[in-house]
């Protein structure tokens, strides 16, 4: 086959030959080009990455908030040695950032009545959970969640160790380096949603 068939194939007019190769210039280009892009996509995977953070964190929360409740209805009878009353939920907001399980334990050490509904550290039933502190916090600005009980059978919910309180609270978790935000809600009826 001639060279100017092969060009008419390749589309070529005449008097152009094909080169297979890119020139030191087409190069030259391209790789700013390319640069540029994967900038954009680092960029766009540490924000993704925030993202994926805050919603584990999340769901991590209401996990443990529901676990409270599971464990509160499943409380039918006194354990080994010890009564418990209740089971809640204690939220430290940032610089904490953590929440623990805890069982509300009476004073006295038989009576549930006269239980206080508050966390105290010797109550402790698990670990200290706290959130990635690298890209999220417990926003204390807009966290009006401080303690959630889960007294048996129903469960009554006391929120915030005052059992009047009928206003829904939330807990607030932000990202550190933006503003983006997840919100959990809890309200007197024990139902936990979130935003």
């Amino acid at each position: 086959m001639s060279l100017t068939l092969l060009n008419k194939r390749a589309g070529l007019l005449p008097g152009m030959e094909s080169n297979r190769g890119f020139t030191i210039v087409e190069i030259l280009v391209m790789i700013p080009i390319i640069a540029i892009l994967a900038s954009i996509l680092i960029i766009y995977n540490r924000t993704t990455e925030g993202q994926l953070i805050l919603f584990k964190e999340q769901a991590r929360l209401v996990s443990t908030l529901n676990r409270a409740k599971g464990l509160a209805l499943a409380l039918f009878k006194e354990t080994a040695g010890e009564t418990i009353c209740a089971y809640g939920v204690k939220i430290f907001p940032a610089p904490l950032s953590s929440y623990t399980i805890f069982k509300d334990l009476p004073n006295d050490g038989v009576d549930c009545s006269s239980a206080d509904n508050q966390y105290s550290p010797n109550e402790n039933f698990d670990k200290m959970v706290e959130v990635d502190k690298r890209a999220v916090k417990i926003d204390p600005a807009f966290t009006t969640l401080d303690v959630v009980v889960f007294i048996p059978p129903d469960p009554q919910i006391i929120l915030n160790g005052d059992p009047s309180e009928t206003n829904e609270q939330k807990i607030t978790l932000k990202l550190k380096d933006n503003n983006n935000s997840k919100v959990i809600k809890v309200n007197k009826a024990g139902q936990i949603s979130i935003e």
